[in-house]
């Protein structure tokens, strides 16, 4: 058995015996842009393929109909599959989702430092400024920023640096940021587990 699975077995024989395993909790998140983004998205697609359909004759409603559903497509990955993906935190795991642009299962006892912010730090670099909404990579910081809204920041450290994918391209990764609204539940059973001694 190899030492991160010998420590996840440990940890949960340990919460168990405690009476303190709760299984599977869906994080929430505020969900209000990413909704409003896609209904905006998915409108302009359905009017251009109606628009194709009603006022161009000849191949040019072919060229329509691909436009309205490359718009279509890009709505589906960027905004309408986050929003049916959440984050999930485990008796043992924390895992970061992102539609299908991202997914990072955490042991929660490789989880350095866990904090929550009040604001997004500034992005290194020229560009400077906050993160965006969706799945951003910091060279400078090896930090993924993975966002459905920008309320509810946690800062998770790892113990040590990971290889994450991310549209299939590896990374090198110290931190991750994401969102929630139970970042005080996230932020105590990392806690919980750290206080085990599965050493």
């Amino acid at each position: 058995m190899t030492e991160p699975a010998r420590v996840a077995r440990k940890v949960k024989s340990k919460r168990e015996s405690a009476g303190t395993a709760r299984g599977t909790v869906r994080l929430r998140s505020r969900k209000l842009m990413l909704a409003s983004l896609s209904a905006v998205f998915l409108a302009v697609a359905a009017w251009i393929v109606v628009s194709a359909f009603v006022f161009v004759n000849g191949p040019e409603y072919a060229i329509g109909l691909i436009i309205g559903a490359a718009i279509a497509l890009a709505a589906m990955v960027f905004f309408v599959m986050p929003l049916t993906v959440p984050n999930l935190l485990t008796d043992m795991t924390l895992v970061i989702r992102y539609g299908i642009q991202f997914k990072e299962e955490i042991p929660l006892y490789e989880i350095a430092e866990i904090e929550k912010l009040k604001k997004l730090p500034a992005s290194p670099g020229i560009l400077g400024g906050g993160a965006r909404l969706g799945v951003e990579y910091s060279i400078f910081d090896k930090r993924f920023t993975v966002l459905r809204s920008k309320q509810g920041i946690v800062r998770v450290k790892l113990t040590d640096e990971v290889t994450v994918r991310s549209w299939l391209i590896p990374r090198k990764v110290e931190e991750i940021m994401f969102d929630t609204l139970d970042g005080d539940a996230v932020i105590n059973r990392v806690n919980e587990v750290k206080s085990l001694d599965v050493k």
